[in-house]
C-alpha cells in the first residue's frame, strides 16, 4: 500500500487543469449546443461524450464549463431557480380602497 504522500504526488500529476477542461468544452462547443437545442440534458450529453472518450472531465467540471461558456447567464439562473420570466401586464392600474368602518347593509346581504 502506498503512503499518503506518494498517492498525492501521483494524483497531482494526473489531474487536469481547469484550462484543459475549458479547452475541451470549447472544442466540442458545436456538438454540445446541438445537443442542448435538441432537448438533451447536459448530463446526457456529458455521458455520451465520456462514453465515446471525447471528454475525461468529471460531470461537475463539465457542467461548470458549459454554464460559463455556452449558456447565457439568464439560462443558468432560470435552471438554478426553476423559474421562467413572467411579465404581468394590465391595461390600467387597479384601484383598491378599504373603508375602516364596515357597511352593515352589505354585511347582512
Amino acid at each position: 500500500m502506498k503512503d499518503l504522500v506518494g498517492q498525492m504526488v501521483e494524483l497531482s500529476q494526473t489531474k487536469k487543469s481547469s484550462k484543459e477542461g475549458r479547452a475541451i468544452v470549447l472544442a466540442l462547443r458545436e456538438d454540445i449546443e446541438t445537443g442542448l437545442k435538441a432537448g438533451w440534458s447536459v448530463k446526457a450529453i456529458w455521458g455520451a461524450l465520456r462514453k465515446s472518450g471525447r471528454v475525461t472531465l468529471c460531470y461537475e467540471a463539465f457542467l461548470r464549463h458549459v454554464n460559463k461558456i455556452i449558456r447565457t447567464p439568464k439560462e443558468v439562473e432560470m435552471l438554478k431557480y426553476g423559474k421562467e420570466e413572467v411579465i404581468c401586464k394590465t391595461s390600467s392600474p387597479i384601484n383598491f380602497s378599504i373603508q375602516s368602518s364596515p357597511n352593515s347593509k352589505e354585511l347582512l346581504k
